[in-house]
């Protein structure tokens, strides 16, 4: 909190003597983005650890899903289509629009895949579909971006770097409710998702009703994983990487031990990418950019290491 364009002494910071303007950076702009930061990190972090125990698959996260590539189209319909017919609205525009683009595309994306669920046996068609999705949906944005005006690209391309300020003291409490209650539910389901690791045969066989716990899994992804995208734009890597990390260092696979393990270390990440990202002073670099260029070669390792990593 103390670092950043402007940077606040240390002995400062709880001072009762300090400026009005340190008040005013410290409390509407960096607490909240402090916040937004560690909540952002253990949303993605929890649903990149059930999406690996729903596929069975290392490389799960929640982009898996689609969702961030729906929010991802929401969000270029919005900025690039049809911010015209809310002209007459300057204020919604300017402080809710990318959220409510976003989140239409992320319900969009659920209510497509949770029909698709009820169609499809192997889950693992599933994932294909997602990824399937995320590229179709790439195109779709691509020509978004050809047809329009250079400043909308510019806004688009700034959204898609991810930013955890954009989230308002006000909208703060939105953003904690929804990931608070997200998570908690996850650490209720903590049971099943042990039972899932085992494989749906011997799930069955515990008396635990499979379709049914799927389905619950993959809103409770859907909507925190979206929240995350509405709010900060699409954060990469924190959900594949949180839960491997977790794994190796709890050396078990128990998920009462897991989701709060994978909730620190999600948030540990965010914060540190916050972190960085602001350290350069006067200028912000993009989280996205910080996160590929740390992220990538973990997940080399992680693949060299897959069997030693991901079956610990």
């Amino acid at each position: 909190m103390i670092i950043g364009p402007v940077n606040i002494p240390f002995n400062e910071l709880f001072s009762a003597s300090r400026t009005p303007d340190w008040q005013t950076i410290l409390w509407e702009i960096r607490f909240p983005k402090i916040i937004t930061a560690f909540l952002a990190g253990v949303a993605l972090g929890l649903t990149g650890l059930v999406m690996q125990t729903y596929f069975n698959n290392p490389l799960a996260d929640p982009y898996i899903l689609g969702v961030q590539s729906g929010a991802s189209l929401g969000v270029a319909i919005g900025i690039m289509a049809l911010d015209s017919v809310f002209i007459f609205f300057p204020n919604f525009v300017g402080q809710l629009s990318t959220i409510f683009f976003a989140s239409a595309g992320s319900l969009l994306t659920l209510f497509v895949l949770m029909i698709l669920s009820r169609m499809l046996v192997n889950q693992l068609i599933l994932l294909v579909i997602g990824l399937v999705f995320g590229q179709v949906i790439t195109g779709i944005i691509s020509i978004l971006v050809v047809l329009s005006e250079s400043n909308k690209i510019k806004n688009f391309l700034l959204w898609t770097m991810g930013s955890f300020q954009r989230v308002s003291s006000e909208q703060i409490v939105i953003f904690a409710l929804i990931i608070s209650i997200g998570a908690i539910f996850l650490f209720y389901l903590a049971f099943k998702l042990n039972l899932l690791l085992l494989g749906d045969k011997y799930a069955r066989s515990s008396g635990l009703n499979v379709l049914k716990t799927r389905k619950i899994l993959l809103v409770i992804t859907a909507i925190l994983s979206g929240t995350v995208t509405s709010f900060c734009g699409p954060i990469a890597f924190v959900g594949i990487i949180s839960p491997h990390l977790a794994r190796s260092f709890l050396k078990t696979s128990n998920h009462f031990v897991l989701i709060p393990g994978v909730a620190l270390l999600g948030a540990i990440m965010t914060l540190a990418s916050e972190f960085v990202s602001g350290f350069m002073g006067d200028m912000t670099l993009p989280i996205n950019g910080i996160m590929g260029l740390v992220g990538g070669p973990i997940i080399f390792i992680i693949l060299l290491n897959y069997k030693k990593v991901y079956r610990s």
